[in-house]
């Protein structure tokens, strides 16, 4: 059903997938008639980048050998706190343990440098947010800002259209550029923005992902279903996409900036709220578990003003971070959820991590 919506996209990846399909297809071509004619096929173009060294039995087999044979390494970003609320730093690898399903495990990789990070601004541009886009795109021109120059940037927006403004980069003047280049508008499809944003352009990158949602978390998909070419998106499909595609969610949430400002506004025209109270609270356990699953956070600016110090606090998040890999004991490729559970060996520390992933499932 949802497989099929895509970003808007400025370039479009069809003819790339194509052209890719017919390159790989002429050189298979090309080795199978030079095998015929007994002569040794030219060796393939020098590979950018670490290369994963193999026996001299496994240089014989086929690249499709090879790829089906990769080993999956569960990544496991892991924020260590003391009971004061700073970042323990310095914590070596004997002292943390990963369970899998309460199956430790071996940590295979460890590193406690900044590890280069893929970064997603998601950012609500709907009517709602119109009067406060000035100091949305200052606080995230300075989130870019506070990121390494090996991080990896990419912009989506999203009213009742979800698009991609900006590809991976780490270009700051890009990143203002494509802030610039919209006007907010229409209405808030929250929960399809962020399925495309997981099952496509999350899907190719590598390494740690994270996204910086923006939003008051109010999904109106359902009742602007007349502007709408497919069946909305649900809560619990969008947040299983984000669960997936193993990145982590960080939350800037509008939910009490709008309740504020909603109130307000209800009083100086001496009448209530019309939103109810106990909506604003099912939004907020929605985004809270989203952040959850996917071992993000959700932080609360009281204002639109206070978003570049919340900005700053997933930048700081995102610097203080260990990375902990691991290869499963469990080798059954059954798309199952597995639980994780980190431990660390240091006094009234608490860990933040994802609680669990979805194993691989063997292709048929």
């Amino acid at each position: 059903m949802t497989n099929r919506r895509r970003l808007t996209r400025r370039a479009s990846l069809g003819s790339v997938l194509v052209f890719l399909f017919l390159t790989v297809s002429a050189y298979n071509l090309a080795q199978s008639k030079s095998a015929k004619h007994g002569e040794t096929p030219p060796p393939p173009a020098a590979q950018k980048g670490p290369v994963t060294p193999r026996s001299d039995s496994a240089q014989s087999q086929t690249d499709d050998f090879v790829i089906r044979a990769e080993v999956n390494m569960v990544n496991v970003p892991v924020n260590v706190r003391a009971h004061d609320g700073g970042f323990l730093v310095g914590l070596k690898k004997g002292q943390f343990h990963v369970y899998e399903d309460e199956v430790e495990q071996e940590i295979k990789l460890f590193s406690q440098e900044r590890v280069p990070a893929h970064v997603v601004l998601l950012t609500d541009i709907s009517e709602s947010v119109r009067y406060e886009w000035g100091s949305i795109k200052n606080a995230a021109r300075r989130f870019v800002e506070r990121l390494t120059a090996e991080d990896k940037v990419a912009v989506i927006v999203f009213n009742h259209e979800t698009r991609l403004l900006q590809n991976w980069t780490n270009v700051s003047s890009k990143i203002s550029g494509a802030l610039d280049s919209v006007f907010p508008k229409g209405r808030t499809f929250l929960w399809d923005a962020l399925f495309v944003t997981c099952d496509d352009l999350l899907k190719a990158a590598t390494g740690k992902k994270a996204i910086v949602l923006l939003s008051d978390g109010f999904d109106n998909c359902v009742s602007h279903i007349d502007i709408h070419p497919k069946r909305c998106v649900e809560y619990t499909e969008a947040l299983d996409a984000a669960v997936k595609s193993g990145a982590l969610v960080y939350v800037v949430s509008e939910v009490q900036a709008l309740r504020h400002q909603m109130e307000y506004m209800a009083k100086q025209q001496g009448r209530q709220d019309d939103t109810p109270p106990e909506a604003y609270h099912h939004v907020d356990r929605l985004l809270r578990t989203l952040a959850y699953e996917t071992g993000g956070k959700v932080l609360y600016p009281d204002s639109f003003g206070e978003l570049g110090d919340v900005y700053a606090k997933v930048a700081e998040e995102l610097k203080n971070q260990y990375s902990l890999g691991y290869v499963s004991t469990n080798a059954f490729k059954d798309g199952t959820y597995r639980k994780i559970r980190v431990a660390v060996e240091a006094p009234k520390a608490s860990v933040s991590t994802r609680p669990g992933y979805y194993s691989p499932k063997r292709s048929s």
